[in-house]
């Protein structure tokens, strides 16, 4: 398998997979959301290993590198150009921590951002819109970080950022001849606020927790939306002056799988 051939059979396969667990009905406690995006970042990680073992040449005589690692190193240092957008390169590499992680379960290497999978959560997103004189918000669902600093993350924004900057590395080394438009496929946040309104009934169970499972309640994430953002969201500033208290009901389910506490 080549690296056009991995990008296009699991990379994009699983943006899609995991795009599609996001906008489905399946509630956060059903696992599909966060094992579908550590999934994509761990495809990512792989991605960047055929990237560098195929092109090493080009790459190595361009980058001054000689191995993988210090091409990696080069990436998560540097500051991507998304055309509107720049990506710090401090976001390619969480990427890739969450997708070692994922693949090893837990890592004791030097890392700035996590030391476990479990610190990946699937989360409640409450979504901020206050550019009119009355301020208001929606919830969904989705995935975050819980990092080793005890700071949020959101990875839905982290991970697809992840994926256009490496996707814009493959156009740049001839892989592709044009970007696909990842966007399109993006969650639409734009929302009125009759829209925002109706997440509240459309998610009245957003939320089913499996008996035994010890993860709790999930956390609750703020957002910010900003049309200038390529996910038009984004964490929250000391100047939006963002006040909010959401209440979630969260349902305790029967596990199928385990039918007392484990240790």
């Amino acid at each position: 398998m080549n690296v056009l051939e991995y990008y296009v059979g699991d990379t994009l396969r699983s943006f899609k997979i995991f795009l599609d667990s996001l906008k489905s009905a399946d509630p956060i406690g059903s696992d599909m959301m966060r094992s579908s995006c550590c999934a994509l970042c761990s495809s990512i990680n792989n991605l960047i290993e055929y990237i560098y073992l195929e092109k090493k040449d080009s790459i190595d005589s361009e980058h001054g590198t000689s191995t993988k690692n210090e091409f990696i190193r080069k990436l998560v240092s540097e500051t991507h150009d998304l055309g509107e957008y720049k990506v710090d390169g401090a976001i390619l590499k969480l990427v890739l921590e969450v997708g070692n992680a994922y693949k090893h379960k837990a890592i004791d290497r030097h890392n700035l951002y996590i030391s476990d999978v479990s610190q990946v959560k699937e989360a409640f997103i409450a979504i901020w819109r206050g550019g009119s004189k009355r301020p208001y918000y929606s919830i969904e669902k989705g995935v975050v970080l819980l990092d080793d600093n005890g700071l949020l993350h959101n990875l839905e924004s982290l991970s697809l950022l992840g994926l256009e900057v490496v996707t814009l590395l493959l156009h740049y080394l001839n892989v592709i001849d044009s970007t696909p438009d990842l966007r399109k496929d993006y969650r639409e946040f734009d929302l009125t606020r009759s829209e925002a309104d109706k997440t509240f009934i459309r998610n009245r169970d957003i939320c089913e927790i499996p008996q035994y499972t010890g993860d709790g309640k999930p956390p609750l994430l703020i957002q910010v939306f900003d049309e200038r953002m390529p996910l038009k969201i984004r964490d929250r500033k000391p100047e939006d002056q963002v006040s909010l208290k959401v209440t979630v009901p969260v349902r305790v389910v029967k596990n199928p799988y385990v039918n007392s506490p484990r240790d």
